[in-house]
């Protein structure tokens, strides 16, 4: 048996260098903790999680959602790719680091049949009202506090966060107004973040002369690609941008080919093109080299 948090890390890390795609289920964090304590079952947890990240692996954490564990909770947040929020029949995605737009957020009632769980979509009233429950949590606010900003009785607060009733489009405004934040913000629940992750699906090396694509949404303004040039290669832009663009070298002797010139760029040099398109990249070192390639649409 495993007892020392070390061991355990050494032995998931050569479980997982074993495994193509590892998938790992860890004991709850409750049990780390009573073992080691909060503060190292915390510790391991901040080691372990960006390390199975590295590896490719799919690993699942449970935690308890007792009021004592809430800085094991924060902690986790800042730390981990996703978050379900499972609790009274609901499952509620609190977090989708590197997923689509949208699905943050969503929630579903669940049941068990037959030894499998069955999912479906809960109304758009207990979405919000998992959400606002979950930002009174998350401020230390009283259902008596939050019913004061939203100008309603505590009833009806509590009413809300079981998914019985719904507010107004003008309470929540108001009540985002008063709380000093965005509507966005305030339906986010545990987790609102200010960021965008192009998560890259795979840990297999992008093709040779290829031009991949790491943030591609045009919700953002910001496109990124990751051009990989072997050597002597030439790589032609895959089409035509009308906007600034960005070449950054991650490694290796790049010349870029854009309107006026050939310039030669190192590692970790830059070069902006704002009047004319980049047309090619070409490698002109001794090595495979990669760089980024940024577009402001």
């Amino acid at each position: 048996m495993i007892t020392s948090p070390r061991a355990l890390l050494d032995a998931v890390r050569q479980f997982c260098v074993k495994s193509p795609r590892p998938l790992l289920l860890f004991d709850s964090l409750e049990e780390l903790s009573t073992r080691w304590g909060m503060r190292t079952a915390s510790e391991f947890f901040a080691r372990c999680c960006p390390m199975l990240l590295d590896l490719g692996a799919i690993a699942y954490w449970s935690v308890p959602g007792a009021s004592h564990y809430r800085s094991m909770h924060r902690e986790i947040e800042q730390i981990t790719q996703c978050i379900l929020v499972v609790g009274e029949g609901r499952l509620r995605i609190s977090k989708a680091e590197g997923r689509p737009p949208g699905v943050q957020g969503q929630m579903f009632r669940y049941s068990v049949k037959d030894g499998k769980p069955k999912l479906q979509p809960a109304p758009a009233a207990a979405r919000v009202g998992a959400a606002l429950r979950a930002y009174r949590l998350r401020r230390e606010l009283s259902q008596s506090a939050l019913a004061r900003l939203a100008d309603v009785s505590p009833s009806a607060i509590s009413q809300v966060e079981r998914g019985e009733r719904g507010l107004s489009l003008e309470t929540l405004l108001a009540l985002a107004r008063r709380l000093n934040i965005t509507l966005d913000e305030l339906l986010g629940g545990e987790v609102t973040p200010d960021y965008r992750i192009g998560r890259r699906h795979g840990l297999s090396s992008p093709p040779e002369g290829s031009v991949t694509p790491l943030l591609d949404d045009a919700e953002a303004g910001m496109r990124a690609y990751l051009v990989s040039l072997p050597r002597s290669a030439v790589v032609e832009v895959p089409f035509t941008h009308k906007g600034t663009e960005l070449v950054g070298v991650v490694s290796g002797l790049v010349q870029v080919q854009v309107g006026s010139g050939r310039p030669v760029l190192r590692r970790g040099e830059t070069l902006l093109a704002s009047r004319r398109a980049i047309d090619a990249w070409r490698n002109v070192g001794d090595t495979e080299a990669q760089c980024l390639w940024v577009l402001r649409d």
